[in-house]
């Protein structure tokens, strides 16, 4: 059971999770976090949830989460909600940068997204609860996260990072932490529904990443014509497939507006 009066924190686990529990902690919300997996650490009220599969009444005032939207706007859809009042969601800027993509998985992705989106919208007006949907661009911690961690991987195990020479796609990444203090200072603030986007400080264009990266693995930053980077990952199977929908991003410039909580620049705690 939860306490209605606790903050009910979905994806407590990951990345962001992980920056946010320390900060709710010293501003002394209470608060119940959740896993899909059993955790026991002093101090933090977990509980296992699996949003795909959890029919039990959500007692909570406020939702924040930081899953998967779709699995939250399902979740929500189809348990009671007797107390809710507030959702905080992250989303992500793809639901727009992605939907006139060249590859078929990248639409599918913005479309989710937007399904995502709409139905957590709905949710809020059928039961008048505070929707708050934040889309950030691309998080990051150096660590953990799905969007560096594995370039950083495989440039330390390579010892080289190969890239395309024209790659002028621009993105602000935005750090786990700033996200983190971004989503406590909603918290603080009067409820409303609406759509936020979140950018980092730190405007880069890829090429200029990579090679921050590659410094940061101590590898080599190879520059490469596209095509012969298209053809390698067209032979290279399914993972050659997930490095062409790397690719064809790379020269798209994904930005989203620079927040002013968000002040650690790309690679730097």
């Amino acid at each position: 059971m939860i306490d209605p009066e606790s903050l009910l924190v979905i994806g407590a686990s990951g990345p962001t999770g992980r920056c946010l529990l320390p900060l709710l902690h010293a501003s002394g919300v209470p608060f119940v976090a959740t896993s899909r997996h059993a955790r026991d650490e002093p101090g933090t009220a977990w509980r296992v949830l699996a949003l795909e599969h959890d029919t039990s009444p959500c007692l909570a005032r406020t939702v924040l989460s930081l899953g998967p939207m779709d699995h939250l706007a399902g979740w929500l859809h189809r348990v009671q909600t007797p107390n809710l009042t507030r959702v905080l969601a992250l989303g992500s800027i793809s639901v727009r940068t992605k939907v006139a993509a060249p590859l078929p998985g990248e639409r599918a992705v913005a479309a989710r997204l937007a399904e995502a989106e709409h139905r957590l919208q709905e949710l809020g007006t059928q039961r008048s609860v505070s929707v708050t949907i934040v889309r950030a661009g691309m998080i990051w911690d150096g660590r953990t996260d799905r969007n560096v961690v594995p370039i950083l991987e495989a440039a330390r195990r390579w010892r080289c990072l190969p890239y395309p020479n024209r790659a002028g796609g621009r993105r602000n990444p935005i750090a786990c932490t700033d996200l983190a203090r971004i989503f406590v200072a909603l918290l603080t603030q009067p409820a409303t529904s609406g759509v936020i986007e979140v950018g980092g400080p730190e405007t880069l264009d890829m090429r200029t990443m990579v090679q921050k990266l590659a410094r940061s693995a101590g590898a080599l930053a190879i520059p490469m014509p596209g095509p012969l980077l298209n053809f390698i990952a067209r032979s290279t199977g399914a993972s050659g497939e997930r490095l062409r929908q790397v690719l064809t991003r790379w020269d798209q410039d994904q930005l989203a507006p620079a927040h002013p909580l968000a002040t650690t620049g790309f690679l730097q705690d």
